[in-house]
């Protein structure tokens, strides 16, 4: 206990990404082979958003790989299922075979390196689908599931926040950076218009990811039984509504608030009018609040000013 509290201690003052690395792999091994596997995937969904390039692409589709080749051993010394059944499996079966038939489509033989990874990439993408399927069996797992890929969303959320006050700053050496800037053009001696990206480095893909999880953290906080919970999800929805509008991107934000529309409708057997006149007031309130928060004290771009500014061909965004 003594050398891990050290080890830990080191590397929170001075993070090495070998060292850091290493202590996850260990993790994960040791709990794929002495327990069960789904508290593997809770795991690897925290880490999810946050891949290290390795030498054949990334840590996240080793890792999808590794961990099914354990559950294949696990599951034939114990005759357990391998896999179940869906309703998705012709789907996917006729994507694989699409993505098989692409490859006589290729003309140039430095191709097919990439295009192996690729279909390597979304190997392991099916692979964690079922693996899903599998092990989230029931209600209570299923809640738990969701609940960790909200945390998730908002340890990556952190990060955007951290790239709004100090952009261009390294959180890991070598593993976790914020050097992906995306500004607007206007550079000079101060950042302006930054499209934050956080660790993914995609102003777009973070702001997808934001929007898809938020409407879950907005309904785990209403079902908390307690106070203290619902302060916890309010933190944690607000932090990442925070990171999505200083993302600058438009389409996740309109997204989002279709998301909240089409939720209200979902739930209005289950809510009084009063949920809604407070639910709106506190939506206006909190986009006006992190609108004047991001412009006041951060480098990032307004997503309302970019609304304003939009301009269309008929229906359809030109800008």
């Amino acid at each position: 206990m003594a050398l891990v509290a050290y080890i830990v201690a080191q590397q929170a003052v001075s993070p090495q990404r070998r060292v850091v690395k290493l202590g996850i792999a260990l993790l994960l091994t040791a709990m794929m082979f002495r327990f069960d596997i789904v508290w593997t995937l809770y795991i690897f969904i925290i880490l999810f958003p946050f891949p290290s390039g390795i030498s054949i692409g990334s840590t996240n589709p080793v890792l999808l790989t590794v961990i099914p080749m354990i559950w294949a051993v696990r599951a034939s010394s114990v005759n357990a299922p391998l896999w179940r059944r869906t309703r998705m499996d012709a789907p996917i079966g006729l994507f694989l075979l699409a993505t098989a038939v692409s490859f006589f489509g290729i003309e140039n033989a430095a191709d097919i390196g990439p295009s192996v990874r690729v279909t390597w990439r979304m190997l392991t993408q099916v692979a964690l689908f079922y693996l899903i399927v599998r092990f989230v069996d029931d209600e209570k797992t299923l809640m738990r599931m969701v609940r960790v890929a909200c945390l998730s969303t908002f340890l990556l959320a952190m990060t955007a926040v951290v790239e709004a006050f100090f952009p261009g700053r390294t959180l890991i050496p070598g593993w976790i950076s914020l050097q992906h800037l995306s500004g607007q053009g206007r550079l000079g001696y101060r950042i302006a218009g930054l499209r934050v990206g956080g660790a993914v480095g995609s102003h777009a893909l973070l702001s997808d990811y934001c929007s898809n999880t938020l409407p879950l953290m907005v309904y785990l906080g209403s079902r908390a039984r307690n106070p203290l919970g619902r302060m916890v999800w309010l933190f944690i929805a607000t932090t990442t509504f925070v990171a999505m509008l200083s993302t600058g991107n438009r389409g996740a934000f309109v997204g989002s608030m279709v998301g909240l529309v089409v939720a209200a409708w979902l739930f209005r057997r289950q809510a009084r009018l009063t949920h809604y006149i407070a639910g709106v007031t506190l939506v206006v309130a909190g986009v006006i609040g992190a609108e004047y928060f991001l412009g006041k004290y951060t480098y990032s771009a307004s997503v309302i000013e970019r609304l304003v500014h939009s301009e269309f061909e008929g229906v359809v965004p030109e800008n």
